[in-house]
């Protein structure tokens, strides 16, 4: 089945959201890994428990789920989680600093996370590629009568 230009524009553009945010948000990761102890100092002033498994457990979701963004693999579940990460992140790291860069930037996360939550990853993602394949593969095996 041919697509239309515009259902070829939109995925080209969903690719290129997905390649910008996770480049983002891996530019974020690598930043609050750089500055691990900080982090961890914000997570103990404002008194959360396990402040080094939190933050350890934030960074490996904050490098694996643009990953999956990225590749378009468990898109919506990667985005929703992103999206908390994002929440909870942007708490700790500035915990004590919220001025209006650091909340409109994690507004403008959240807003982008949303988009990529309600339209999917589009057709230029594994994920599509995987199930175009995996339908392929079943209308062969189906029984002629």
């Amino acid at each position: 089945m041919m697509k239309n230009n515009k259902e070829n524009s939109l995925d080209i553009m969903l690719f290129a959201q997905r390649l910008i945010a996770a480049a983002a948000f891996l530019f974020l990761t690598i930043g609050e890994t750089l500055h691990f102890n900080a982090f961890v100092q914000n997570a103990i002033d404002l008194s959360l428990p396990y402040p080094h498994l939190l933050g350890l457990i934030l960074i490996m979701l904050g490098f694996l789920c643009p990953l999956c963004i990225l590749t378009g693999i468990m898109f919506r579940a990667a985005s929703f989680v992103m999206a908390a990460v994002t929440v909870a992140g942007g708490i700790i790291f500035f915990a004590g600093d919220f001025n209006k860069v650091n909340v409109v930037g994690c507004v403008l996360a959240l807003a982008l996370l949303a988009g990529f939550i309600f339209y999917g990853p589009g057709a230029i993602s594994l994920s599509s590629i995987l199930k175009d394949k995996k339908n392929k593969n079943t209308k062969k095996r189906l029984p002629i009568h």
